[in-house]
């Protein structure tokens, strides 16, 4: 076979593959339209017709008849399309000049070679090449163009068309052909769906579930559609359109496999009434049967909407996360929960650690009633809550609706949390801390000492390699010292005084590490020389010396101030006991007036804290009892004061209920407790005395010092207040005649400056000067008070303190002004113009009160001013005993752990008070001089203070037995509760009246708002 006999049969076989799919598909689409469209029709006029058995074969046959013809044409067609005569003569339809040469080539190409043939080989090649040449001219698509589906397309296109306009049209008639004609049981059973509606209008009463404490509601519904809470009863009444024999409510549940039936109550042959209780979403429809046996559905479906319960909302207030409390604390919290029906009750949970959940109440309605929603602030009280040093609590709130239909929902807030902080571990922490470094310290003291030691003898090389690697060990210490520093630095419990030795005692070393540091890296390159003299380490041996004595006082300090602190804890403890024992009397009386199991397990709680205290002091004390000395803690009398087992008996008689023998438990627990901290509390004191005498002496005599020159002060400023009374006295008398018509100018006067500050207008200043303007209506109205029984001296500071509100109420007001985008501007400039004429009357007022007392150099009389004199001179030496000791403690004060510059300003001030006090004395401006006296002894008194407050911690937060409780505020709190201007819009509000219908649900709304 030639090659262009190979090239015309590809042409022909592919040809006849497309022309079989062309053909297939063109046939399929005719068929497949053909019978969507019958079907169509066939569904769409069943609910017309009465459908048989008959019917339905007739149509199931017509459809098989044209599927097995379209079967029998379309392997017919693909059978014939093998052929290649068939394939040229499609070729042909395009070609026909082509058609005879190519007839003649296949023919030919199909016989068998034989050398016989009646034609010429060379022939027969000449011919195909050039029928191949031909042939390839023409594409395939050319000869079978796509448009030959165009009717197909156009048919199914028909089709398509039809079947939607029927769904959009008329859906419930094609669904119920669809049913008649495939399912062969909706014809037997005798329902036909009627074509128009089967009753008019409905009437539906909702009863509501009990826990929703809604009243009943009527609804007139064309449409029938049911919208309520799951457990909702819906009693529906209607009427038929047609005579009714019988009728049934058919319910279709989401979710159901078939729909429920309910009875219907039938009343005059058209009333139908019935009920549906609302549990799922679905739809119902109504099913009627005729007199005459018929069973009409009625086409309208009707839904049944479940209006969801949702969960409460709900927002708490409360303090930042990680807030640190203690077990004395009070966390406020604030909420807000609303819920679409009711709620049961508003709840805290909490976890401590990985401990149990627990929860207590916050909130419930008052019996009988409902609230959909529910706000309050409350005190959450941790000493309930067993709290354990440095726990971490996480707690939220949860709110509770009252469905008791498909069961109550519980939401919850994001969860929050609180530290529990603990002040005696924060201090513990510190004081190992120092113990460490003491060790430390000891470990340095003694290679220093052994360092130039003249045994064992050492080679002057390797002497300087053991000064290097002592000096590296002095750094670790100056490194230790530091961080000691640094936690006691934000230790609460640690005093002024402790923390300033510690810095201290790294001043005195840190120069002389220093000066040896430069030294040994002067001397490194000597070393790599040789030989390495003993000469060499003179200087080196003269600082280590220094060093030696300097770390000897240095560690005595440090093991005098750790003991001091251990003897310190130790009181701590029994004082937080005494307290505890405080509390535990308080909770037992409240238990024998109103016993109850809540105040038992609260006072059995803290009786277990107190053990726990009692145990951990024991088991410190017997630490102790090797370092410091029996005369200072004597832990055999402590043991025998057996402090646990008091506290075991107390507990065992409130478990067992012998209410009689808990006060004779107590007082025993008293006394022991009593013994305990005075035996602690003069063992620190005689330690003090015994250990410390340097402090304890320096201490002594600048409390003494500070103490004599207070008192001295104080006798000053009385033997001034004598002077005062007399010249008053004097004045009095002089001004009898004169004073009375003084006295009701001024009151005239007064009276027209009260009316003008009355004009300035409250609601237009900030809040500083409302009360401002408060604090100078105050002394105006005192003044009036002063001015009628004729006392001007006191009239007159009162005049003065008014003027001088008067004056910061102008500036504040003035600034204002100035600002160009503050609001109220016309108001401000209103009381801006009233403040300023009232302050000028002030002003009058003022200085008509000091022109009206004569001068004390005028009345006085020579034995007073003698003893003026006396005073100025007095006041003058009780100026230099104050500098004096002023400069004294300048000088010496840096090594005094109780000196701080605070004390130095108080000391500073008192001088400057005796000053003026001495000047105003000279010029006889007696009342100020007191004035001035006073202020130099309040100074004094302060310094005493802060003297004593060097020896006392910082203030520590409770941490379960002692102390007031703290409150844990929400941030913002003031915000919490709506604003006044908020409130005043709401009863704004309230006074318009609501639909008569929503006048209650409005009415509880604003009520919840403004509560």
């Amino acid at each position: 076979m030639s090659h262009a006999t190979r090239i015309i049969q590809r042409y022909l076989a592919d040809l006849g593959r497309r022309a079989a799919v062309l053909r297939a598909t063109r046939r399929g689409g005719l068929f497949l339209s053909g019978a969507a469209l019958l079907a169509l029709g066939l569904m769409l006029a069943a609910p017309s017709l009465p459908v048989t058995a008959a019917l339905r074969l007739a149509s199931l046959a017509m459809l098989g008849a044209g599927f097995v013809g379209f079967a029998l044409l379309l392997v017919r067609d693909l059978v014939r399309l093998r052929r290649p005569g068939v394939q040229a003569r499609l070729v042909g339809r395009r070609s026909p000049k082509l058609l005879s040469d190519l007839l003649s080539t296949v023919e030919l190409a199909s016989r068998p070679d034989d050398a016989r043939a009646p034609y010429s080989s060379t022939l027969f090649g000449a011919l195909a090449r050039s029928t191949a040449r031909r042939l390839l001219v023409l594409a395939p698509g050319s000869i079978l163009p796509a448009r030959a589906l165009r009717g197909a397309a156009v048919l199914l296109s028909v089709a398509s068309v039809s079947w939607a306009l029927a769904a959009v049209v008329a859906p419930q008639r094609l669904a119920r052909g669809a049913d008649l004609v495939l399912w062969p049981h909706a014809a037997a059973g005798q329902i036909k769906e009627a074509q128009e509606p089967l009753v008019g209008d409905l009437a539906l009463t909702y009863k509501f579930p009990a826990y929703l404490s809604r009243t009943p509601r009527q609804v007139s519904s064309s449409t029938g559609q049911i919208s309520a809470p799951r457990g909702t009863r819906v009693e529906l009444s209607t009427r038929t359109m047609i005579p009714t024999a019988r009728a049934t409510l058919l319910l279709t549940e989401e979710g159901a496999s078939a729909p429920r039936s309910l009875a219907l109550t039938l009343s005059g042959g058209t009333r139908l009434a019935g009920t549906i209780l609302v549990s799922e979403p679905g739809t119902y429809r109504f099913r009627i049967e005729t007199a005459a046996g018929r069973v009409l559905l009625d086409p309208v479906e009707r839904r049944v909407a479940v209006e969801a319960d949702a969960y409460p909302g709900l927002t708490l207030y409360a303090p930042a996360d990680d807030t640190e409390v203690t077990d004395r604390s009070q966390v406020e919290l604030g909420f807000i929960v609303e819920d679409d029906h009711g709620l049961k009750e508003v709840r805290l949970a909490y976890q401590i650690g990985g401990d149990q959940v627990r929860r207590r109440i916050l909130w419930k309605p008052k019996e009988g009633e409902t609230s959909r929603s529910a706000t309050g602030k409350q005190e959450w009280d941790l000493g309930d809550a067993d709290l354990r040093p440095g726990a971490r609590v996480t707690y939220w709130l949860e709110a509770m609706d009252n469905d008791t239909v498909s069961g109550p929902k519980v939401a919850q807030s994001r969860p929050r949390y609180l530290k529990v902080y603990s002040p005696e571990l924060k201090h513990q922490v510190a004081l190992a801390l120092m113990a460490r470094a003491l060790e430390h310290g000891i470990r340095v003291l003694a290679d220093r000492l052994l360092l130039f030691a003249p045994r064992p003898p050492l080679a002057p090389s390797l002497r300087f390699d053991k000064a290097a690697r002592v000096h590296k060990a002095q750094l670790t210490l100056r490194d230790a010292l530091r961080e000691v520093s640094n936690q006691l630095r934000a230790d609460p419990m640690a005093t002024p005084s402790l923390r300033r030795s510690v810095s201290r005692i790294m001043g005195r070393l840190s120069p002389l590490s220093d000066a040896e540091a430069t030294q040994i890296k002067a001397l490194r390159p000597l070393r790599r020389r040789l030989p390495f003299k003993e000469a060499n380490l003179r200087g080196l041996a003269e600082r280590n010396r220094k060093l030696t004595g300097e770390m000897e006082r240095a560690v005595l300090q440090l093991a005098d101030l750790l003991d001091e602190q251990r003897l310190k804890g130790l009181g701590r403890l029994a004082q937080e006991l005494k307290e505890g024992r405080k509390r535990l009397k308080e909770l037992l009386d409240r238990y024998k007036k109103a016993p109850s199991e809540a105040l038992k397990r609260k006072i059995l709680r803290l009786i277990s804290q107190l053990e726990a205290k009692a145990r951990e002091m024991m088991a410190r004390a017997a630490k102790l009892q090797g370092t410091i000395p029996d005369e200072y803690l004597n832990t055999e009398a402590m043991g025998k004061l057996d402090v646990n087992k008091q506290l075991r008996q107390l507990s065992e008689q409130l478990r067992q209920g012998k209410m009689d023998k808990l006060d004779s438990a107590l007082s025993a627990l008293d006394r022991s407790l009593q013994q305990l901290e005075g035996m602690l509390g003069a063992g620190a004191r005689s330690f003090r005395g015994g250990r410390m005498q340097g402090q304890e002496r320096q201490f002594s005599e600048t409390m003494d010092r500070l103490r004599g020159l207070e008192r001295e002060q104080r006798k000053l400023a009385a033997r001034t207040s004598k002077v005062i009374r007399r010249y008053r006295k004097k004045a009095s008398e002089l001004m009898k005649r004169t004073i009375e018509p003084f006295i009701r100018k001024q009151q005239a006067r007064l009276k027209e400056l009260r009316r003008r500050v009355g004009e300035i207008q409250e609601s237009g200043l900030s809040a500083y000067d409302q009360g401002q303007l408060q604090r100078v209506k105050q002394r105006l109205e005192e003044l009036d008070g002063l001015l009628a029984q004729s006392d001007l001296d006191e009239g007159l500071r009162n005049a003065r303190r008014a003027r001088n509100g008067l004056r910061m109420l102008e500036d504040d007001l003035g600034e204002e002004l100035e600002d160009p985008y503050a609001m109220g501007r016309a108001n401000a400039r209103k009381n801006h113009r009233r403040s300023r004429g009232a302050r000028k009357l002030a002003d009058e007022l003022v200085a008509d009160l000091e022109a009206i007392f004569p001068s004390a150099g005028s009345i006085l009389d020579g034995a007073d001013r003698k003893e003026l004199q006396r005073l100025q001179r007095q006041q003058q030496e009780l100026r230099r005993a104050a500098k004096k000791l002023q400069g004294r403690l300048g000088k010496e004060g840096k090594e005094m752990p109780f000196f701080s510059p605070e004390l130095m300003k108080k000391l500073s001030g008192a001088g400057q008070q005796m000053g003026k006090a001495r000047g105003k004395l000279r010029s006889m401006k007696l009342q100020e001089s007191r004035g001035h006296q006073e202020a130099a002894a309040d100074a004094l008194a302060r310094a005493q203070d802060d003297l004593k407050g060097a020896r006392k911690p910082q203030r520590v937060r409770g941490d379960g037995t002692n102390g007031p409780r703290e409150r844990v505020k929400i941030p913002g709190a003031d915000a919490f509760r709506p604003p006044r201007e908020f409130r005043e819009d709401i009863l704004e509000a309230m006074k318009e009246r609501a639909p008569a219908l929503f006048e209650d649900l409005v009415k509880r709304y604003y009520e919840e708002l403004v509560r």
